[in-house]
């Protein structure tokens, strides 16, 4: 990740840089790729995106924005708002309303955040689409290989855990673990088929981040290119 971090995005402008901006361009690019790595690795296992990741990406996102001469204030912060809000209203709030329960975890919302504050609003279209159309062939190659998804052992296991703590719990102490599992997405088992199964969206919506950490200017020509092509 170093290398490939250094090959694309500081040896190719390396006349410009002085060795302060290089070091300092080098150290939040690789915080960004590594906290990346960290939350598909926590999510794969738990379903869940850690707040330090995603928000203390996000603001490191913004906070970096005078290194970074690719993108501007506006465009970090109407990236992050618009990455957010692209989740939130149609997968959480919206989808919880006709269907009683959200479809994606605010968890994915904020890294969303963190894509657009990084790489503006062309990177949070990117990572929501890009991820979403690489998630659903895994999700499409898993169920003809294994037959169904499965959760995750951990999250079986943090479920079960609970249920056994609010069986042990009275009074005040079992109503408040008991709301604690009604508003946990995955605190009820997952139903039969397809539209049931839980599938972790977090690692792919990585994985679009990924790719434009170290690809961002050809995945901008490639798209540009197939868009004139479809016009």
């Amino acid at each position: 990740l170093a290398w490939a971090i250094l090959e694309m995005r500081i040896f190719p402008v390396e006349t410009e840089l002085s060795v302060a901006l290089g070091l300092s361009l080098f150290g939040v690019y690789f915080a960004l790729g590594l906290g990346l790595i960290a939350a598909a690795a926590i999510d794969l296992e738990h379903m869940y995106l850690p707040d330090a990741i995603t928000l203390g990406g996000a603001a490191l996102g913004l906070l970096s924005v005078p290194l970074r001469p690719e993108i501007t204030w506006t465009g970090a912060l109407g990236g992050a708002a618009l990455g957010f809000v692209m989740v939130w209203f149609p997968f959480i709030w919206l989808y919880a309303k006709l269907r009683g329960f959200p479809g994606m975890g605010l968890g994915d919302a904020k890294l969303l955040a963190l894509a657009g504050a990084w790489f503006g609003p062309f990177g949070a279209l990117f990572v929501l689409f890009g991820g979403a159309l690489q998630g659903t062939l895994v999700a499409l190659a898993v169920l003809l290989t294994k037959g169904r998804i499965e959760e995750p052992e951990a999250v079986r296991e943090e479920r079960r855990a609970l249920q056994e703590a609010i069986a042990a719990a009275e009074g005040e102490e079992r109503a408040a673990l008991e709301r604690e599992l009604a508003e946990d997405p995955i605190g009820a088992e997952p139903g039969e088929g397809f539209g049931q199964a839980r599938l972790a969206f977090g690692p792919f919506l990585v994985l679009a981040c990924l790719e434009l950490l170290l690809f961002q200017e050809p995945i901008q020509t490639i798209l540009h290119e197939l868009l004139w092509v479809v016009e």
